[in-house]
C-alpha cells in the first residue's frame, strides 16, 4: 500500500519552503532595518530643526532640505551596511555559500559596457517619459535650480543625492535581485525566482512607501526587468546601474515626486496629477511608466526569453 505523502514533501518540497522562508526573512529584516533607522532620523531631524537651528535658517527651505538630505544619506548608508551584514550571514551560515559573487557581485569581460548601456537606457527612458508628459500637458518646467541658487549649493545637493540614491539602489538590488532571487533560484526555476522576487519587491513598495495599486504594478514590472538583467548579464552591477540612473534622473534632474517625497532637483516641475502622472508618487505611480515598462519587458523577453526559460546558471548572454 502506497504511503500518503504530505504537501510539505510532495507539492513543494522541504527545500522550497526553506528557500521561501529565507527570502521572506531577509525581506522582513529589511523592513525592520528601514523603519528602525528611518524613524530615528525623522525624529532627530525634527528635534534638530526645532531645538538647534535658529529661526532664520529654519525659514529657509534650502537649509532644511540640505540637513534632511545629509541625515538621509547617513540613514541609507547605515541601512546598506546592515543589510550587507545580514546577507553575508545568510550566505555563510544558511545557504552555505560564503561569497557575494554567488549572488551577482562580480564583473567580467563586457560588464563595463553593459553597465554603461543600462545607464544610458534608463536615462533615455526617463527623458522620453518627461517629453510625452510635457506633450500631454501634464507637466511643465517652472524654473531651473541654477537661476536662483549658487553652483556650490547645487554641487552639494548633487553629492547628497548621489550618496542617497546609490545606497538605495545598491541596497534594493542586494536584497531583491541579489539574495532573494539567488536563494529562490536554488530550488525554483529561474522564471519562478524572478516572479517571486519581483512580487516581494512590489510588496516592499507598498509597505515602505504606501504606494497604490498602479505604483505596485509598476514596481512589479521593474522587479521583473531588473531581475532579467541579472540573469542575462550574470552581474548585479548592471541592474544597480539602471536602478540608480532611473531614480537619479527622476529625483535630482526632473524633481519628480518619488514615493511621497518631492525633491528639489535641477528642474522644478509643475505636475497636473492624474492617470499619467501621480501627484504623490510621480511617474512611478502613473500609466506612462506602466506603458514604458511593459514595452521594455516585452522587448527583453522577445530578445532573450528563450534563454531565460532555459537558464540554470548565471552565464552572461549579452
Amino acid at each position: 500500500m502506497r504511503a500518503k505523502v504530505s504537501v510539505w514533501q510532495s507539492r513543494w518540497g522541504r527545500d522550497r519552503w526553506i528557500a521561501l522562508a529565507r527570502a521572506l526573512g531577509v525581506q522582513i529584516t529589511y523592513w525592520i532595518v528601514y523603519f528602525s533607522v528611518g524613524l530615528p532620523v525623522g525624529v532627530g531631524f525634527f528635534i534638530f530643526a526645532r531645538g538647534f537651528m535658529d529661526d532664520e535658517l529654519r525659514e529657509v527651505p534650502t537649509h532644511m532640505e540640505d540637513t534632511l538630505l545629509f541625515l538621509s544619506a547617513i540613514a541609507w548608508l547605515l541601512i546598506l551596511v546592515t543589510m550587507l551584514v545580514v546577507v553575508a550571514i545568510m550566505l555563510r551560515w544558511f545557504d552555505r555559500r560564503g561569497s557575494f559573487t554567488e549572488i551577482g557581485f562580480r564583473s567580467g569581460k563586457g560588464t563595463g559596457r553593459r553597465v554603461i548601456l543600462s545607464i544610458t537606457a534608463a536615462i533615455v527612458l526617463v527623458i522620453l517619459i518627461f517629453l510625452v508628459a510635457r506633450a500631454a500637458g501634464v507637466v511643465r518646467i517652472v524654473e531651473a535650480a541654477w537661476e536662483e541658487r549658487l553652483w556650490s549649493d547645487i554641487f552639494t545637493d548633487l553629492l547628497g543625492y548621489f550618496i542617497n540614491l546609490a545606497a538605495i539602489a545598491i541596497t534594493s538590488e542586494l536584497v531583491f535581485r541579489g539574495y532573494i532571487r539567488f536563494t529562490l533560484s536554488q530550488t525554483f526555476s529561474t522564471q519562478a525566482a524572478l516572479v517571486i522576487s519581483a512580487l516581494l519587491f512590489a510588496l516592499s513598495q507598498v509597505v515602505m512607501a504606501s504606494s497604490g495599486w498602479l505604483g505596485a504594478l509598476n514596481a512589479l514590472l521593474a522587479g521583473l526587468i531588473l531581475g532579467m538583467l541579472v540573469v542575462l548579464t550574470g552581474s548585479l552591477w548592471v541592474p544597480i546601474a539602471a536602478h540608480f540612473a532611473w531614480i537619479f534622473m527622476e529625483s535630482f534632474v526632473f524633481s519628480f515626486p518619488t514615493f511621497g517625497v518631492a525633491p528639489e532637483g535641477l528642474l522644478r516641475m509643475n505636475i497636473v496629477p492624474g492617470l499619467l502622472l501621480d501627484g504623490v508618487y510621480g511617474p512611478q505611480g502613473g500609466m506612462l511608466v506602466l506603458v514604458a515598462f511593459l514595452i521594455v519587458f516585452v522587448g527583453l523577453w522577445l530578445y532573450a526569453g528563450k534563454r531565460i526559460r532555459a537558464e540554470t546558471t548565471s552565464t552572461p548572454v549579452v
